[in-house]
């Protein structure tokens, strides 16, 4: 699990469901290693959605994915009730579209997995959101 404290990119270690709260561990180039506690709605969480992309990168909800060539779709996975999904339209990268498409299908993970590749998130890339094929 990825996780986003205060624009900052981290790692949970551990949810704290009793007290709300979730223990993170981050590494700043600069300062180092850095463990926090933070109250669960202070935190962004970001689960690994259970496959991965062509590199064998795992993929996480709020990745933006991209199709290999001829078509370079984006896709950006987001969740929904009952696990994870990717947008269908290419002018709707959005996890607010109702037009979705759910990865628990065997047939969309096998795409996903031989097909895209990672290229951002919609933490630190919001501008791949906006440009649907560049």
């Amino acid at each position: 699990m990825r996780a986003w404290y205060k624009g900052r990119r981290m790692l949970v270690t551990c949810a704290d469901f009793v007290n709300k709260e979730y223990e993170l561990l981050g590494y700043d180039i600069q300062e180092g290693e850095d463990a926090i506690v933070a109250p669960f709605d202070e935190v962004t969480v970001e689960r690994y959605i259970g496959i991965s992309d062509i590199y064998g990168t795992e993929i996480c909800e709020g990745d933006i994915l991209q199709e290999q060539a001829p078509r370079g779709n984006k896709y950006l996975v987001f969740a929904v009730p009952g696990g994870f999904a990717i947008n269908v339209f290419q002018d709707e990268i959005s996890e607010e579209t109702d037009f979705y498409t759910s990865i628990a299908e065997k047939q969309i993970a096998g795409f996903i997995s031989e097909n895209c590749k990672i290229i951002g998130n919609k933490q630190e890339n919001p501008e791949l959101l906006t440009n649907r094929r560049n």
